[in-house]
């Protein structure tokens, strides 16, 4: 009479408070003879007797209790466990005892229970873990955190040992007295279930979702799998686990590769709300659930699934945000309203569709996802948002697709579409393109042209100004060779001046008969010289540095030989100190016509001995310069004084010291220049030294004097080699008495 009502689902029947009896399940069990119990929030035990759930015992003592966990031990004793610190009740089917701290449990407040395969009873509170072996309590040891102490669900396994949940998200494994964490749990939230079968193992976390295990497969599913926070209950049925989260009941179906998920909420049929952690039996198919608004038995057998895909429709299409009459602007319609082949200006970019899902069973539960070919390669993730809008597109084609998804995750296999273009601006379409390249080809080639004109006519006026500094050049290189020609025969007549001042193979020879000289001037000519002359039982010898070396040098030696020839031999002065004293003087007055003042280091170093053969007697004068005698074993090295002979006025303010030696026939005297003891060389580029000089007499000095100049010779090419260039001019002068 009241009208028709439409039988959504035969999988839920709720049992609900009445005015006799509050339902407000915290635990449920099922025990060993197939009777269901419930531990009541307020207060006592409630037992299924097939039809509604009625009280069980009429016992203050219990009925006065909040009973949160309720379990079976081997002999067929039940066990309640109470969440307002009442304890832990034992029944053996005819009256109740009652267990505290007192006798060794961890805590009075009781979360959950559990009976191990080999009869061992497990009792988890805030404050820890206990067990029960039939005779008496024991604590087991979990761990010193609190977090991880605090024990929220527990579940035996058929191999005897036990899983542990813990308010941290731990979860811990007791086998054999002792407990191990299980490292492939990462949640932190706390644990309100774990459910083992042996399809797998489930594992449901507070915040977190769930963790499925089966053998090495280790999956966590959350919200963006499909999962509700909250999760309270886990089971299975079939090859399909099951899972109480929010307000609905989640349906976990593994796959091979992947996982799918359905939920099933009012809808459906479920009607409970949220679920109490843990509370959950079955027997046989049906499934019973502790719930916020009672008890919920559930049958996966009488579910039946929402397999219809949606049916997907476009509804609008806006430009800019406002609804356009698309028959105004001319298009002929689809069935939905929108334009046939739709082509769009380049303004017209700011697009907006509208859409809907059709559903009959659940369509508040329709979720879309879309993309737009031409502009997104990936789909949108599923959302209940039913417009999609695109803004500022380019010029081109595209294809709107959207597909809809009813709440079990069941889409339309193949999506709506609408197919539209936008025009791109004449500065983007291909004939403005190509009539742009023409021109800029154009401009480019008559570019072109008149630079390669601009280049000619710059590479002529190049060609003269080059060939007129060619002539230019061609004149000077002539002109230079000219004055070079003359400079070389200039200095080339200057060598064979300076040639001609220095003794001649038989003045050596008359002055001493076993001597010979070294002399490499550093240029065509030089500023070192040696001097010789003979009278009787007497004969001098000198080897003089000019300053310098080159044209300069060469001028200063002609100024030192000829005054040396006006001292000896025309004024025949005998004394060498002497003789440098009036040499010194005549440099001075030679350069005193000039004007212009020369420095103190501009004159000349001596080295002068005078040999008197009918005394043995040899005396020895040196203006900067030593003098070497060399016994046949050791070397007298006498040093002349520490001045130049010098063109400067105020020099030379003393006169020079005269030493006299008496010498043996066969000693050899040598007097050099600074330039073979300056010259660089060697491996590390140094200089030649007295030292080595010392050392090349000592080992050379007893040889004839032909050899020792041969050796000498070699031994300064050695040190000098190819990378070091002669430096000054280079001359040694030896005499053997």
């Amino acid at each position: 009479k009241k009208g028709l009502i439409r039988i959504k689902n035969l999988a839920f029947a709720h049992f609900e408070s009445t005015e006799d009896l509050d339902v407000y399940p915290t635990s449920l069990f099922v025990d060993s003879k197939k009777t269901v119990w419930a531990g009541n929030e307020t207060g006592g035990v409630l037992k299924y007797d097939g039809d509604l759930f009625v009280q069980a015992f009429t016992d203050p003592d219990i009925n006065d209790h909040n009973i949160s966990a309720i379990a079976e031990d081997a002999d067929g004793n039940l066990w309640f466990g109470t969440a307002d610190f009442g304890g832990l009740f034992q029944y053996d089917g005819e009256r109740f005892y009652i267990y505290s701290d007192e006798f060794g449990l961890a805590d009075n407040n009781i979360n959950c229970l559990a009976t191990s395969a080999d009869g061992l009873l497990f009792i988890g509170t805030p404050n820890g873990l206990s067990t029960f072996d039939g005779l008496g309590f024991e604590v087991v040891y979990v761990s010193d955190d609190f977090g991880t102490n605090h024990i929220t669900a527990l579940e035996a396994l058929k191999d005897g040992s036990v899983l542990i949940g813990s308010k941290d998200g731990t979860v811990s494994k007791y086998v054999d007295d002792e407990v191990a964490t299980l490292e492939t749990v990462t949640a932190t939230s706390q644990i309100t279930d774990i459910h083992y079968s042996e399809r797998g193992l489930c594992i449901t976390a507070l915040e977190e979702g769930v963790w499925l295990i089966r053998e090495d497969d280790v999956l966590h599913l959350d919200e963006t799998h499909g999962i509700p926070a909250r999760a309270r209950i886990a089971f299975d049925y079939g090859a399909r686990f099951y899972v109480g989260a929010a307000s609905s009941i989640v349906e976990i179906r593994p796959q091979a590769d992947t996982v799918q998920v359905f939920s099933f909420g009012s809808a459906q049929g479920y009607l409970g709300g949220g679920f109490r952690s843990a509370a959950i039996a079955g027997l046989g198919p049906t499934y019973f659930m502790g719930t916020e608004k009672g008890i919920t038995a559930f049958k996966p057998t009488e579910m039946r699934s929402n397999n219809l895909p949606p049916k997907t429709r476009l509804v609008e299409l806006q430009l800019s945000y406002e609804t356009v009459n698309w028959s105004a602007k001319g298009y002929e319609l689809l069935g939905n309203g929108l334009p046939v082949d739709l082509n769009l200006n380049y303004t017209e970019n700011d697009l907006r569709f509208f859409f809907r899902g059709v559903d009959h069973q659940n369509p508040e539960a329709v979720q879309y996802k879309w993309k737009l070919e031409g502009h997104e390669k990936d789909w949108t993730p599923l959302s209940n948002e039913f417009k999609a809008t695109y803004t500022g597109l380019p010029a081109g084609n595209y294809t709107f697709q959207v597909i809809a998804c009813n709440e079990n995750g069941i889409c339309n296999p193949k999506p709506e579409t609408f197919q539209f273009r936008i025009s791109p601006p004449f500065w983007q379409a291909l004939w403005f393109h190509i009539s742009v390249a023409v021109v800029i080809v154009l401009l480019t080639y008559l570019f072109i042209q008149r630079r390669e004109r601009v280049l000619r006519q710059e590479k002529e006026v190049l060609e003269a100004t080059v060939a007129e500094r060619t002539k230019e050049l061609r004149e000077q290189k002539e002109i230079v060779e000219k004055q070079n020609k003359h400079i070389t025969e200039s200095i080339e007549y200057a060598s064979n001046i300076q040639k001609a001042i220095l003794p001649s193979a038989s003045e050596m020879q008359r002055a001493f008969k076993d001597q010979f000289v070294l002399y490499r001037p550093k240029d065509t000519v030089g500023g070192d010289f040696y001097w010789v002359y003979s009278k009787g039982d007497v004969s001098w010898a000198a080897a003089v540095d000019c300053t310098g070396h080159g044209v300069a040098g060469a001028f200063m030696s002609m100024i030192g030989s000829d005054l040396l020839n006006q001292i000896i031999i025309e004024k025949q002065v005998s004394d060498p100190a002497v003789v440098l004293d009036e040499l010194d003087k005549g440099i001075k007055l030679a350069f005193a016509q000039s004007e212009k003042e020369f420095e103190s280091d501009q004159g000349m170093d001596v080295a002068l001995v005078r040999v008197d053969r009918a005394k043995k007697e040899l005396q020895f004068a040196g203006a900067q310069r030593p003098f070497f005698l060399f016994d046949g074993k050791e070397i007298k090295e006498i040093e002349g004084d520490r001045t130049s002979i010098s063109c400067a006025v105020q020099m030379n303010a003393e006169s020079f010291t005269k030493h006299t030696v008496q010498y043996e026939p066969g000693n050899v005297v040598y007097l050099f220049s600074d330039g073979i003891v300056d010259q660089f060389g060697g491996p590390r580029g140094k200089k030649f030294m007295l030292r080595r000089l010392r050392d090349f007499i000592l080992e050379n000095g007893s040889r004839p004097l032909t050899e020792q100049s041969d050796a000498l010779n070699r031994t300064l090419d050695e040190w000098r080699g190819s990378e070091h260039e002669q430096l000054d001019d280079v001359m040694l002068l030896a005499i053997q008495l």
